[in-house]
């Protein structure tokens, strides 16, 4: 996936886990459709190229003790590269925390390197990247405590199926993660969603999920 401009990216890699750095750096410095142009430390200036530019997409460890100062500090400097977060289940801050804070993209702990590049790739191009699972978990937190609680009568017009259902979506299942859970069709769990949409007064699984957590589903 090329950039908008036809050009490869000039990424950095930062990190205060040397593991996380070399390792990461010796994947990425191989991938053909990238620029990996050096890795550093949060309290180390970003690298540049050997024309004096600097990066355009800086990759992100989440375990990094101050990485979220770190990124207040991008956000206010005159030309802030976009950014990707990897390793996000080791944060204590929140997703949707992240996303606020200026993160356009996130590889969750199972990606691998391919996940990487292609979160990258659409970060350069001024897009938004995350898994379904990270969506959810992200607009979950933005909408949170703006969303009331499932209203009881609500609750009670729920069937035993939309009621499982429902609870899976409250863990970010995707359609075929719960057909296969539950041992039914992929477009019978869409059929029921549909249905669950219209009862909870929502149009996106997110929404979904934040009453079913506010229910305790």
């Amino acid at each position: 996936m090329p950039s908008d401009t036809g050009e490869r990216p000039r990424v950095g890699l930062v990190s205060d886990l040397a593991l996380v750095r070399d390792a990461l750096a010796m994947q990425l410095v191989r991938d053909p459709h990238i620029i990996l142009v050096g890795a550093s430390t949060l309290g180390a200036p970003l690298p540049s190229d050997a024309d004096g530019r600097g990066v355009e997409v800086v990759v992100l460890d989440f375990g990094s003790i101050g990485a979220r100062a770190w990124v207040e500090r991008m956000r206010t400097a005159p030309h802030c590269p976009g950014l990707v977060g990897i390793a996000i289940s080791k944060s204590a801050i929140p997703l949707s925390g992240w996303a606020e804070a200026g993160v356009c993209g996130f590889v969750e702990d199972d990606g691998n390197v391919e996940d990487v590049v292609s979160a990258i790739l659409l970060v350069a191009q001024g897009r938004f990247c995350c898994s379904p699972r990270a969506a959810a978990s992200i607009v979950s937190g933005l909408i949170d405590r703006e969303r009331p609680a499932l209203p009881h009568d609500v609750r009670a017009r729920l069937t035993p199926r939309e009621t499982e259902i429902l609870r899976n979506l409250a863990h970010g299942s995707t359609n075929k993660e719960i057909a296969r859970r539950l041992g039914i069709s992929g477009a019978t769990v869409k059929n029921h969603v549909h249905r669950l949409f219209e009862k909870l007064d929502v149009t996106r699984r997110a929404e979904a999920a934040v009453l079913a957590r506010a229910a305790n589903f």
